[in-house]
């Protein structure tokens, strides 16, 4: 009933008091606190759209609370957020219980939102920094979008400065199901990619001049320009509900970028700055993007309209 309510608000004048989605943004081990907050920040403005329809209450959820055998989210949640940070606390943090719990509230209808080490999270395996110091590499539990999540998608990344971030050249669909795209700069520090070449029952269409491999249930929202087009954000179509995945972080304004550990190195300096410079220069863009992914995981789809972007590629 709760998700039926949903939908139809987005086709019929229901008075705005009458309904009211909660989204839940993930605030726990392994969450980057700027990332949470700047998930929470950019709901809200990304979902005031929508408010002639829905309000929304934007709020943040621990692994205890979703956990909890007393608090029933998933029947009051519309959607759940995945943020930034590092993905295998959230695997512990939750646990099998825990993750098996979010999986079934998406399969069951609900809609899901995964920026970097969410969206690592909920792929069906990582390969992160292979060989290196920083490797991590397995299975995961949720498996939204079936296949490997690679990264770091730009190399040099550094858990605790701004080393390896970059000011990406990312291209998205204008809107959801269409046929347009744009392109802006958006802020990637570690983030994956996806090659969609891993998964046996694909066939190849082209997408921007480049050859990717067609999986179904799956549309291609976002790719990297200068990285062959790899796959940056997707929608995937789970059971009745849908989980969005993308290894940048539109959530993030440029001004939450820190000046930190610069110490005596102009050249990391330089870095920084330049980094917030470009980022600032493509706010409208930003935004877009990251619309563009609260749109894809919230609008209802029908069977006509819900693999239009693909179909036409």
């Amino acid at each position: 009933l709760f998700f039926l309510c949903f939908f139809l608000s987005f086709f019929i004048n229901i008075p705005q008091s009458t309904i009211e989605m909660r989204c839940l943004v993930y605030r726990g081990p392994g969450a980057s606190t700027r990332s949470v907050t700047s998930t929470v920040e950019s709901l809200r403005r990304a979902l005031a759209r929508h408010r002639q329809h829905t309000d929304f209450t934007v709020t943040t959820a621990t692994p205890a609370d979703l956990l909890s055998s007393d608090d029933e989210w998933e029947a009051t949640t519309s959607l759940l957020a995945f943020p930034g940070g590092a993905d295998v606390p959230y695997c512990n943090s939750l646990g099998a219980v825990g993750m098996e719990r979010v999986r079934r509230y998406v399969e069951s209808g609900g809609r899901y939102l995964g920026i970097c080490a969410g969206a690592y999270f909920a792929s069906g395996a990582v390969s992160f920094e292979p060989g290196t110091e920083l490797e991590v590499v397995g299975e995961r539990h949720l498996k939204f979008y079936r296949g490997v999540a690679a990264g770091a998608a730009y190399s040099g990344f550094d858990y605790e400065s701004e080393r390896g971030a970059v000011s990406a050249p990312i291209r998205f669909v204008s809107s959801v199901g269409g046929s347009d795209w744009e392109t802006c700069l958006d802020y990637v520090n570690g983030g994956p990619l996806w090659m969609m070449d891993d998964i046996d029952d694909t066939s190849v269409f082209r997408i921007n001049s480049v050859n990717h491999s067609r999986l179904e249930g799956v549309d291609i929202l976002a790719t990297y320009v200068d990285l062959k087009h790899a796959v940056a954000a997707m929608r995937c179509r789970v059971g009745r509900g849908v989980a969005v995945l993308c290894g940048s972080h539109p959530e993030l304004h440029h001004s939450l970028i820190a000046d930190i550990d610069s110490g005596d190195d102009p050249v990391y300096a330089e870095h920084v700055q330049r980094l917030k410079e470009n980022l600032s220069e493509h706010e409208a863009g930003r935004k877009k993007l990251f619309d563009l992914c609260v749109d894809a995981a919230i609008q209802p789809q029908t069977k006509s309209d819900e693999f239009r972007s693909t179909q036409r590629m």
